[in-house]
C-alpha cells in the first residue's frame, strides 16, 4: 500500500510539473490519474527497498559516469580524426526482478556513447551498442558494477546475494 502511495504521489508531482502551473486543481487532477495509473498497472516489486546511502552512491557514481562519459563522446566528436570502434556487447544480468533489470537498463542509455539495443534470455543478458569499444570485458564488468550498485541501493536481501553470487549459466 505505501509503494502505491509513493506511485501516485510521484505521478501527481509529475503531472503538476508538466503543466508548469502548480495550482490545486491540477494537483486533484494529479492525483486523481495517479490513482488510476496506479490500480490498473500496478508495478510489481516497486517500489523497491531504498537504502539512503546506497542510492546516494549509485548517484554520485552514476554522475560521475555521466560526466566521464560525457567528456569522451565530445572530445571524439570535436577530433580530426575520430576513432571509432563501435560494437554490440552482450552483458550478462542476474537482477533477479524486472524492475531492477529495467533500471539497470536504463542508466546504461542515458550514459552517452552506450545504448541498450536489446534485452533478451527473459531480462538476463543486455545487448549494448557502445561508441568507442575498446575492450568487451571492460564494458561487461562496468554494466554488472553498475547493476550491483542499483541492486544494493534498491534490492532486496535476497536480490543482493544474488548478485553477489551469479547463478551459473545453464543451472536451472
Amino acid at each position: 500500500m505505501k509503494g502505491r502511495a509513493l506511485v501516485v504521489l510521484w505521478l501527481a508531482v509529475v503531472w503538476v510539473a508538466l503543466w508548469g502551473a502548480p495550482s490545486v486543481p491540477n494537483l486533484v487532477v494529479g492525483v486523481g490519474l495517479g490513482v488510476l495509473l496506479a490500480l490498473r498497472y500496478p508495478l510489481r516489486g516497486f517500489p523497491p527497498v531504498a537504502r539512503p546511502r546506497a542510492v546516494l552512491y549509485l548517484g554520485v557514481t552514476f554522475a560521475v559516469d555521466l560526466v566521464a562519459s560525457s567528456l569522451e563522446v565530445a572530445r571524439e566528436v570535436l577530433s580530426r580524426r575520430p576513432r571509432l570502434r563501435e560494437g554490440i556487447v552482450a552483458v550478462p544480468i542476474h537482477c533477479p526482478t524486472r524492475v531492477l533489470g529495467m533500471l539497470v537498463a536504463n542508466m546504461v542509455s542515458l550514459t552517452p556513447g552506450t545504448l541498450t539495443v536489446d534485452v533478451a534470455d527473459g531480462g538476463r543478458t543486455l545487448y549494448i551498442h557502445v561508441l568507442r569499444l575498446r575492450d568487451p570485458g571492460a564494458v561487461r564488468a562496468s554494466v554488472q558494477a553498475l547493476e550491483r550498485r542499483a541492486v544494493a541501493a534498491f534490492g532486496t536481501r535476497e536480490a543482493r546475494q544474488a548478485v553477489r553470487e551469479p547463478p551459473t549459466r545453464g543451472a536451472g
